[in-house]
């Protein structure tokens, strides 16, 4: 099934989709001239609340996954509130 078709069926469905994007210098992925969080903003993540953590070099996948996984089981807060160490992003969806 193609993506585009499973989200809106898991959104459609009352199913939130938060994301982890992990950009790192090096990575293989190719040259894009959209950024890999707007990409999941805009293409992955969708429903009631969801988010986005968006981490790079300066933080570790480590404390990303804890962060993501704490915001998901406490509920949604602001990105003030999430206080994300240096170098991570929270980024929340439109809908």
């Amino acid at each position: 099934m193609p993506l585009p078709l499973a989200r809106g069926n898991a959104v459609s469905a009352g199913i939130t989709i938060n994301g982890l994007a992990i950009s790192r210098p090096g990575s293989t992925r190719p040259l894009r001239a959209v950024s890999l969080e707007a990409e999941f903003r805009e293409q992955i993540i969708g429903g009631a609340g969801a988010f986005v953590v968006t981490v790079d070099e300066t933080i570790s996948f480590a404390e990303a996954v804890l962060k993501k996984m704490i915001l998901e089981v406490a509920g949604i807060a602001p990105p003030e509130i999430a206080g994300l160490p240096l170098g991570g992003r929270l980024s929340f969806a439109g809908n």
